[in-house]
């Protein structure tokens, strides 16, 4: 019976209670699960949580941000609502749930967690992706190519994409392969852009110090600056 009532106090719901804030209401200080899922809150922020809560569900509401959740958040489902980024989420989050909101990237989505669900949103690109992620769920969005997907995982559901064919039907392993190929190609392209940089500025100074006549003056520059009082 203890036991029961313990449970009860760890695990605290007011969800589907037609609510559009959360100031007044009284938290358990020792709560560990907070439901307040199916309202119609519009924001988090403002709030003093209980510094305990490791799973919130705050899904089926009108948030428009994550600003404001608490910050020992292991678990956090945000699904069904109106979010356009994650910036917000907390550092502690391993396990996102941010299906069927309005989001176009992962920016905002700390490099911390572990498996992403954000299906059925309008994601054009996989930018913000964390760079640990073990399990991304990104089925029913708008992305073209699986570029930006970490190597780290190990696990994806992306079908109801307008894939490429290059991404097209391709296996986990092949799209970690065709994606470290454009990760090369790019390193390439950055070195010889590098490199051209250093020859540009190499022959400037050349030019500048061949240049220069007996009173240190660039000889070019003087003659332009003649030219111009003349």
């Amino acid at each position: 019976m203890i036991q029961n009532i313990k449970l009860l106090i760890m695990t605290f719901d007011i969800s589907r209670k037609e609510l559009t804030t959360l100031k007044g209401i009284e938290f358990p200080l020792n709560i560990t699960i907070f439901n307040c899922s199916g309202n119609h809150l519009t924001t988090l922020k403002g709030i003093e949580f209980p510094p305990d809560i490791t799973e919130l569900y705050c899904n089926a509401n009108r948030l428009t941000t994550l600003e404001g959740c608490p910050q020992s958040v292991k678990i956090l489902n945000c699904f069904h609502n109106q979010l356009t980024n994650l910036e917000g989420c907390p550092q502690s989050v391993k396990i996102l749930n941010c299906s069927h909101n309005q989001l176009t990237t992962l920016k905002g989505c700390l490099s911390g967690v572990k498996e992403v669900y954000c299906y059925d949103n309008q994601l054009t690109s996989l930018e913000g992706c964390p760079s640990h992620l073990e399990l991304l769920s990104c089925v029913n969005n708008q992305l073209k190519t699986l570029e930006r997907c970490p190597l780290s995982v190990i696990e994806i559901y992306r079908n109801g994409n307008p894939l490429i064919d290059e991404y097209k039907n391709k296996s986990l392993k092949e799209i970690h392969n065709i994606n470290r190929i454009k990760a090369f190609k790019r390193g390439i392209s950055l070195i010889n852009r590098l490199i051209s940089a250093l020859k540009i500025q190499r022959r400037w100074r050349k030019w500048w110090y061949e240049e220069l006549d007996s009173e240190g003056v660039n000889r070019f520059i003087k003659k332009s600056f003649e030219e111009f009082q003349s």
